[in-house]
């Protein structure tokens, strides 16, 4: 005998298997909000509280995962009956919304303290302990009091909004974060375990979106403890925003030119880089290390002020990119420090960031860029062009290398083919995963305020987004997309992209040019999700509330109210942090499950 379920509805939403998912899912999130926007949890729980925010923050990415979201994917199909994920979903949202809004547990049992500031009579307590909601089998088995059910939690929820919570006991609200991360793992294991991980990869550009040091710090080390790969992320993050705010001064980064001994030579005083070796005697495991110079080359006259800029940005770059800093996902060289070395004429000065090679001990290699790999009209016929799955890998390397150079606040200003450099293992051929994002030359953080200076020859070539092109913008983030699109676009065809690009051309035809071939050659090449990603970089209309380029003059900030500041850098990082995501979410990630 077959069971009619009745439709009814809350906000439009039919509350039977697919609706009721969604409800939850909202709801749930909206129980969470409850404690992690509330103005003061106590003292010292900052780290409590970024423990929090990271188990909403996982719920959040695993709804976008389902679909439930309404934000990427279409609601997985199986929500759509009441099938074993449906009944799982159910159970897990309706347990973590119990946990978060049952007055008693949440005093007793997690060592929260509430209070109604808003009368002595506490009415809204009472009215809060009177609301009930149902557990996850009375969910399932009683159809006609879902609604019910769902307006009662709004109801709670909207009580529980307009009461102060306050941690009383440390120990035992840990006990609450253990239990909500058990049911975040139990949810992220409903997915494919490729899909889990790619998932969680998403969560870095919201959390991260805060420029307060002390609150990246929290966010550190709570990530360390729950298990969330972004310390690494949070810890470059916290470099960016404290160089950017001047809250700090970074180490000093210069070494002396005699520690690098030069194997090749700058042959021109442009000439970008050079291969040697890095030996500090006053450190036995930094002796005869293979290193790459990449060389900054700026007049020798330069007013006092700009000099000290230029040199000041170079040792900020070197702190920003060394080492201990640099997250995996982060295909950068690690750097040691910079130089100055005084070039052949009186006019120029040279600045030198060394990196360590990818293998420091072996024999000094110089590395392959993509652009000399990619054939030049004449000489197609001898370019050994990459096998597919090589290409996908490729493109994945440098597609999370934007992703978390983003997250990190941090502005690449030089993405190209010529950039993106490969170091022969074993013999003389490259390996397409040794691929390596180079080029930090004219790299910078990347908030509202902070100074910019011209990105070289990038500037004017067809990496370049049309708009920067012009000369009449500030660089924004979505500028290096656009030419992370280019580059993908040069891999996907194994052709150079200035090849059919003649000076007469307007940058607006050189977009229009790059577009069309993504049309009609790239998805034959390299499939629809590819070419879906690529077009997408190119045209730059990721769907974010706020996302605007202005041509017009920075502002004097001298002028402005630091209140005013505050609210516009606030608005500005959130924009970023929406912008970063999408392109995770419509770039990143669907590169990413592309294999051959």
């Amino acid at each position: 005998m077959s069971t009619k379920i009745p439709g009814t509805t809350i906000g439009g939403l039919v509350l039977v298997s697919l609706g009721l998912s969604i409800t939850l899912y909202k709801t749930t999130l909206e129980a969470y909000s409850v404690f992690t926007t509330a103005t003061s949890l106590g003292q010292d729980v900052s780290f409590l509280h970024a423990e929090l925010l990271i188990q909403q923050e996982r719920l959040k990415r695993w709804g976008d995962g389902l679909g439930l979201s309404g934000e990427t994917n279409e609601p997985d199909e199986r929500l759509n009956s009441e099938t074993s994920l449906f009944q799982a979903v159910v159970a897990a949202l309706a347990s973590i919304r119990l946990i978060l809004t049952d007055l008693d547990d949440l005093t007793t049992l997690y060592g929260v303290d509430v209070q109604d500031e808003t009368t002595a009579q506490r009415p809204l307590l009472e009215e809060l302990a009177a609301t009930k909601l149902m557990d996850s089998e009375a969910l399932l088995r009683n159809y006609d009091r879902r609604l019910e059910d769902a307006k009662g939690l709004q109801k709670r929820l909207s009580i529980m909004k307009k009461l102060h919570w306050v941690i009383r006991d440390k120990e035992k609200f840990e006990g609450l974060i253990q239990k909500l991360t058990k049911f975040n793992d139990g949810l992220y294991s409903l997915l494919s375990p490729l899909d889990a991980q790619l998932l969680a990869e998403a969560l870095a550009a919201q959390l991260l979106r805060t420029t307060n040091l002390e609150r990246l710090m929290a966010l550190k080390a709570a990530a360390q403890r729950s298990h969330v790969d972004i310390a690494s992320l949070a810890e470059l993050r916290y470099r960016a925003s404290g160089l950017s705010q001047q809250a700090f001064k970074s180490p000093n980064m210069e070494k002396r030119h005699s520690c690098v001994s030069l194997t090749t030579r700058p042959t021109t005083i442009f000439q970008r880089r050079s291969t040697g070796t890095y030996t500090d005697e006053q450190d036995a495991e930094m002796q005869g290390i293979a290193t790459l110079i990449e060389w900054k080359v700026f007049e020798s006259g330069l007013p006092g002020e700009m000099a000290a800029a230029v040199e000041r940005n170079t040792n900020d770059l070197a702190y920003f990119l060394q080492a201990q800093s640099r997250s995996p996902g982060l295909r950068s060289l690690s750097c040691i420090g910079f130089i100055k070395m005084p070039v052949e004429t009186a006019e120029h000065v040279r600045y030198g960031l060394v990196y360590k090679a990818p293998e420091p001990r072996a024999p000094v290699a110089s590395p392959t860029s993509l652009y000399d790999l990619l054939p030049q009209s004449e000489d197609e016929h001898i370019s050994h062009e990459f096998d597919l799955g090589d290409k996908f890998r490729v493109a994945q390397i440098l597609a999370q290398s934007v992703y978390e150079l983003h997250v990190s606040n941090w502005l690449h200003k030089g993405i190209c083919s010529d950039n993106v450099l490969f170091w022969p293992r074993k013999g003389p051929k490259v390996t397409p995963t040794s691929a390596y994002l180079s080029g930090y030359e004219f790299t910078r953080p990347g908030r509202l305020r902070d100074n910019t200076q011209p990105a070289g020859d990038v500037a004017s070539s067809v990496y370049a987004h049309p708009l920067y092109r012009e000369g009449r913008v500030k660089y924004h983030r979505l500028f290096d997309i656009y030419s992370l699109g280019v580059t993908l676009l040069e891999i996907g065809l194994w052709a150079r992209a200035g090849e059919a690009v003649t000076k007469e051309t307007s940058v607006y035809a050189v977009q229009d040019q790059l577009i069309e071939s993504c049309e009609s050659e790239l998805g034959p090449a390299m499939g629809a999700e590819y070419r879906t990603a690529v077009k997408l970089c190119l045209r730059g209309d990721f769907q974010v509330e706020g996302l605007h380029i202005t041509d017009r003059p920075e502002p004097s900030w001298d002028n402005f109210d630091p209140r005013e500041i505050a609210r516009l850098e606030a608005a500005d990082d959130q924009v970023n942090a929406d912008l970063t995501t999408e392109f995770y979410m419509h770039v990143v990630k669907p590169l990413k499950k592309l294999y051959a």
